[in-house]
């Protein structure tokens, strides 16, 4: 029997949301100075998006300007912006970005493109926030109760004007394909590394790669393994103590993980392809769990073997078949000064990001060796463009 009690932090927020509504809804709320900071606003989002998520005490005109000055009139220091409906297992920053990107202000908040899984982290323990939504609200005797989230704008003044306008570019292919049968969405993966928190996207600077709708539910399926999630409380507590044990059970679950992609219970490619990036990115953004095992062959072997897999069976196939595929606006990205895209005319902008991405993945590794590059990389398929090859494309990625 282990004597150890179980932290107390991972049972009060099992029990606040074991206990917590099915439904919550999250309030924004930020200062008055941050308000003022906020510009560039997508009018024809934010028109939308005040039916939907704006105040219900508002009765002004549908624009942002009348509505901003309205909310500067309140007497609080901190301003209730609006509130969006969630599912208490939602994750609260993602909620929030939904939020943001509803009221056409992501151009104010470039924190909302860039978050992922360890910025998750990072941001609700800044933010002093929870990462499932229905982790911070405590309900006694079956009250209804408003999440209040505190929020904070960036000056427009210290984005480039070039950064909105590829964003907005991105947004709009991405929205675009949200009416198709295969919906994508993208992350931004820097060309070069940069110091500067507040780093600035461009088509100069930044490589986009598309993922398949199916990388959001295996990144958050793929995560929460690693964070303990459906685990005993003994597990959760060996896998937050840091220690060597700790670090022995993330082997387990990253080769579990492997395992599991590789095998038949995963049908399509695109899935495949999901759990690998998911499953690449998580084992990379932190290392420590490698220099400090007990099964240090383990480790190797294991790293080897997503390497493989990259190598030998993901990277052979079509961007349709992985989903990172989709029809972009090439005149506007015409203006690319990278004379590496010149010689590789070949391969997609979507997989160069790709490549760029294993590669930085890799190096987050060593020195273990993720050798995960096929041996002719400059050769790669292309998207089928015939409509015989689209439809036999599409009737193999669907087996």
């Amino acid at each position: 029997k282990d004597s150890k009690a179980p932290d107390a932090f991972l049972v009060a927020t099992a029990e606040l949301l074991k206990h917590a509504p099915k439904h919550i809804h999250l309030e924004v709320r930020a200062k008055k100075s941050s308000i003022r900071r906020i510009s560039n606003v997508n009018h024809d989002r934010f028109h939308q998006g005040l039916m939907l998520l704006g105040r219900a005490d508002y009765h002004g005109e549908m624009f942002w300007e009348p509505y901003r000055d309205w909310l500067m009139s309140q007497e609080e220091e901190y301003v209730t912006l609006g509130s969006i409906k969630c599912n208490k297992t939602d994750e609260t920053t993602k909620k929030i970005t939904e939020f943001v990107e509803g009221f056409g202000f992501e151009n104010s908040f470039l924190m909302a493109l860039l978050i992922g899984a360890e910025e998750q982290h990072k941001a609700c323990r800044e933010w002093g926030i929870m990462r499932l939504v229905g982790e911070n609200l405590y309900i006694p005797h079956n009250q209804t109760y408003i999440i209040p989230i505190r929020m904070a704008f960036q000056a427009q003044s210290r984005l480039d004007e070039k950064n909105n306008e590829f964003l907005d570019e991105l947004r709009r292919i991405r929205d675009q394909s949200k009416l198709t049968k295969h919906p994508r969405d993208f992350i931004c993966v820097a060309k070069t590394p940069s110091i500067d928190k507040r780093y600035v996207l461009s088509r100069m600077n930044t490589h986009v790669l598309w993922l398949p709708e199916e990388y959001e539910r295996e990144s958050r399926r793929i995560n929460g393994h690693f964070w303990g999630e459906g685990e005993t409380r003994d597990i959760i507590r060996k896998l937050m103590n840091g220690k060597q044990e700790a670090h022995n059970l993330v082997l387990s679950i990253a080769q579990a993980n492997l395992q599991y992609l590789k095998s038949d219970k995963v049908k399509r490619c695109r899935v495949k392809f999901a759990c690998a990036l998911a499953l690449t990115t998580r084992v990379s953004q932190s290392t420590s769990w490698m220099s400090n095992n007990s099964n240090a062959d383990g480790v190797k072997q294991f790293i080897l073997d997503l390497g493989d897999y990259w190598r030998n069976e993901l990277l052979t196939k079509t961007d349709r078949q992985l989903g990172i595929d989709v029809d972009e606006d090439k005149s506007f990205f015409d203006d690319d000064d990278d004379d590496e895209e010149d010689d590789d005319d070949e391969m997609s902008r979507s997989r160069r990001a790709l490549y760029h991405l294993l590669g930085l993945r890799a190096k987050a590794l060593s020195p273990f060796k993720l050798d995960w590059e096929p041996v002719n990389s400059r050769k790669r398929k292309q998207s089928p463009t015939s409509v015989t090859d689209m439809e036999k494309a599409h009737l193999e990625t669907e087996r």
